[in-house]
C-alpha cells in the first residue's frame, strides 16, 4: 500500500520529527550529567516527555494510528505534566536553594493519573479502545483533559512567572537579571504556543457544532499550528540546554604577556577589575557562571580573563570562582540573617550545584567541614 502526503503534511512531519530527536536529545543530555542540577532533571524531564507527546501528534499526522489500529491510546501523551516540570524548573533555576518536600507531591497527582489512565488501556485489544472512545473519551474524557491542561499550565506559568519577576526586583546580581530574562522567555514562548492551540480548538468545535465542519481536515488549516508547536519545542530544548551548559573555553597552551600586550602593572590593574566586578556583581553566585559570560561582561576575551587569573592569583578560573563562593558561605554561617537556613540552602544559593561538590570544595579550601566551621564559631 502507498503512502501519498501533500507538501505541508511532508513539511510538517520533517520540522516535527526533528524537535522529537532533538527534545530527546538535549532531555537525555540533561538528565544524564555527572553534576546535574536540580533545574536540569526538571528540564530533561519535561523534553523527553514533550518529546514523547508530540510523537503521539506525528503518529497520528502520519496515518500510523489509522493502520495499526492496536497503537490508539499507546502512552505517548504526558500534557497534564508540563505545567509542574516547568514550575518547578523556573523554581529551581531562579532559587537553586529551593528544597523540594513532600507536599510538592501534590503536583503530581493529575501527571500521574493521565499516564495510569493511558498505561492501563494502551495496550489493551482493539474492541476495548473503540467501546472506550465511543463511551468514554469521545463524549467527555478528551475535552475535560484539554480544558484541564490549559487551566492548570496556565495557573503554573503564571506562579513561575510571578516568582521570576519577584526574584529579578530584588536581585542584588546581575546574572539574576540574566536568568529572569531567560526565564520569562521561556514561559512566554509556551504561553504563546498553549494559546494558538486553544484558539484552534476553540474555532473548531464552533465549526464542528454550527456547520459540521472539521477544521483540521481542511488542507494548510493546521499547518500553522503543527509548525508552531515544532518550532517551540526546537526552541526550548537548544536554548534550555545551553542555558544549562555554558560553554566553557580552555585557555591557550602557551601563555605570554606579549600575546596580550600586558605588563606587570597592566595585570595588575586587569586583576584589580576583574576582582571589582566580582565584587560588585557577585556573579559566582550563578550557579551557570564561566569563563564566557564573565568575559562577555568585561568586553575582553575568555582567554586573557584565564590568563589574568593564572598570572596574578595563580589560579584557574573554576577555582577563583569557588573560592569566592567559598567566602561567601563562610560570611552567611555566621551571619545572624541567615540563621533558620540550613547549610545546604547556603551552600546552594551562593553558587555550588549540589552538596557533594559543596563539601570537597569547602575542606579543600579551609581544611574543615562546613559543621565544623559552624562550631568553630558559634
Amino acid at each position: 500500500m502507498s503512502i501519498e502526503f501533500e507538501l505541508d503534511s511532508l513539511i510538517t512531519i520533517f520540522v516535527t520529527g526533528g524537535a522529537v530527536l532533538s527534545s530527546f536529545y538535549f532531555g537525555i543530555r540533561l538528565l544524564g550529567k555527572e553534576n546535574r542540577t536540580r533545574a536540569n532533571i526538571f528540564l530533561g524531564g519535561l523534553l523527553i516527555l514533550g518529546a514523547l507527546t508530540i510523537l503521539n501528534n506525528l503518529f497520528a499526522h502520519v496515518g500510523i494510528y489509522s493502520r495499526f489500529k492496536n497503537l490508539y491510546f499507546i502512552p505517548l501523551y504526558y500534557t497534564l505534566s508540563f505545567g509542574p516540570l516547568t514550575y518547578f524548573y523556573v523554581r529551581t533555576k531562579i532559587n537553586p536553594s529551593f528544597q523540594f518536600r513532600r507536599l510538592h507531591l501534590i503536583h503530581a497527582i493529575l501527571p500521574v493519573a493521565q499516564a495510569v489512565f493511558f498505561f492501563s488501556v494502551g495496550f489493551r485489544d482493539y474492541e476495548f479502545k473503540e467501546w472506550l472512545w465511543q463511551h468514554v473519551i469521545g463524549p467527555w474524557y478528551q475535552d475535560t483533559e484539554g480544558l484541564l491542561f490549559v487551566g492548570t499550565f496556565l495557573a503554573y506559568t503564571f506562579s513561575a512567572g510571578k516568582r521570576v519577576l519577584k526574584e529579578k526586583e530584588k536581585a542584588h546580581s546581575d546574572w539574576k537579571q540574566i536568568q529572569g530574562k531567560w526565564l520569562l522567555r521561556f514561559l512566554n514562548v509556551f504561553v504563546v504556543l498553549v494559546a494558538i492551540e486553544f484558539a484552534y480548538d476553540i474555532t473548531n468545535y464552533i465549526l464542528w457544532n454550527f456547520y459540521e465542519v472539521n477544521l483540521y481536515n481542511i488542507p494548510w488549516a493546521s499547518f500553522p499550528l503543527d509548525m508552531s508547536k515544532a518550532l517551540a519545542w526546537y526552541w526550548v530544548a537548544l536554548n534550555g540546554f545551553q542555558n544549562a551548559n555554558p560553554e566553557i573555553v580552555l585557555p591557550p597552551k602557551k601563555q605570554r604577556k606579549e600575546r596580550y600586550n600586558l605588563g606587570e602593572n597592566d595585570i595588575e590593574e586587569q586583576l584589580a577589575t576583574l576582582e571589582a566586578y566580582f565584587e560588585t556583581e557577585k556573579s559566582y553566585l550563578n550557579p551557570d557562571i564561566n569563563l564566557n559570560m564573565v568575559a562577555r561582561e568585561l568586553g575582553i576575551t575568555p582567554n586573557k580573563v584565564s590568563f589574568i587569573l593564572n598570572e596574578g592569583k595563580k589560579v584557574n578560573f573554576n577555582d577563583y570562582v569557588n573560592e569566592l563562593r567559598v567566602e561567601e558561605v563562610k560570611k552567611r554561617l555566621v551571619d545572624p540573617a541567615f540563621s533558620n537556613y540550613t547549610i545546604l540552602s547556603i551552600a546552594l544559593d551562593a553558587g555550588f550545584n549540589s552538596k557533594a561538590t559543596f563539601n570537597r570544595v569547602f575542606k579543600a579550601k579551609t581544611g574543615i567541614t562546613p559543621r565544623q566551621y559552624v562550631e568553630e564559631h558559634q
